[in-house]
């Protein structure tokens, strides 16, 4: 993936995990491995069909049975993008309160 393909992939990502059309985390329990039968699926992350015989897939089951279905590639990046995003609003938070606690500035 060159290093542009990889940007717009993270920037559609974060828009999709914004909009929460995919999950940030899922439970660890929900994910499984799917190598055949998914011919044709499209990926949650990048919206590319996936094909069994070319690549492996992640397939996640929440909230009753829904499912959603990346590339391995797509589901690695979506859990670094996830992780950047949670811990950029970590750090805003702690500004927030140190910021609240020196009071007014004079």
């Amino acid at each position: 993936m060159k290093p542009t393909e990889r940007y717009d992939l993270k920037e559609k990502l974060l828009a999709k995990l914004l909009r929460r059309q995919i999950e940030a985390f899922y439970l660890a329990g929900s994910m499984r491995i799917v190598r055949k039968g998914i011919d044709g699926i499209p990926c949650q992350g990048c919206d590319e069909p996936i094909f069994s015989k070319e690549t492996i897939a992640v397939e996640y089951r929440f909230r009753g049975n829904r499912r959603h279905t990346f590339h391995l590639s797509c589901d690695a990046l979506r859990l670094i993008v996830a992780s950047e995003y949670l811990l950029r609003l970590l750090e805003e938070t702690r500004k927030a309160m140190r910021d609240e606690s020196d009071g007014p500035s004079k």
